[in-house]
């Protein structure tokens, strides 16, 4: 998803300066890239505010002018004030068309497991996997059927088929399990499993 942000560059100042941004409104922050020490910038706070809480189950690219320069940017990194929880800083990382990048992708899971309507629990492991790919090719999400798995089954990262993008997480790694029932002998499962 692509959001486009109004931002103004700021100078880098003091503290007290970063305080009054806040104490206005606003957010500061930072772009980071190659080829660049960062540049300083501010964000009108609820503006922001809005785009990443309402997107921040998928993955966001922020679009951004700086003194007519275009950035295309996901935030590398933020701070939350230990008392009142608001953001006080972001860090954005600039993005090239032509050069990967590492970014977290959510796990989004589709279907009813079959396991369920022999009693099984389904348990999600993780919610979110870090993938390499081109700014281009990144998905919002990565979707997950989970609709053969059956009692005391898994599905694994490496059970995922994905194009231009490489999961950099272990393939080992379990993403969802159906539990059997308490009590339900692995004789009883594997009765459960031939139906």
């Amino acid at each position: 998803m692509n959001v486009i942000l109004n931002v103004e560059k700021r100078e880098s100042g003091k503290k007290s300066d970063r305080k009054n941004l806040r104490k206005n409104g606003f957010i500061p922050a930072v772009i980071i890239g190659d080829g660049n020490e960062g540049i300083n910038i501010s964000l009108e706070e609820g503006e922001f505010l809005k785009a990443f809480k309402h997107n921040f189950s998928v993955v966001t690219f922020y679009e951004m002018t700086v003194n007519g320069e275009k950035f295309k940017t996901i935030v590398k990194e933020y701070q939350i004030h230990p008392v009142t929880r608001k953001i006080i800083h972001v860090d954005f990382l600039a993005l090239k068309e032509d050069k990967k990048v590492e970014i977290k992708v959510p796990l989004e899971f589709s279907g009813e497991p079959v396991g369920l309507k022999k009693g099984g629990r389904l348990e999600t492991l993780v919610r979110s996997v870090k993938i390499e790919c081109l700014p281009g090719d990144a998905p919002e999400t990565l979707k997950v059927d989970i609709s053969k798995l059956n009692l005391a089954q898994k599905i694994s990262i490496s059970d995922l088929k994905v194009e231009n993008i490489k999961i950099l997480d272990n393939p080992m790694t379990s993403l969802a399990v159906v539990h059997a029932p308490r009590g339900m002998t692995s004789s009883e499962v594997q009765a459960a499993l031939q139906d």
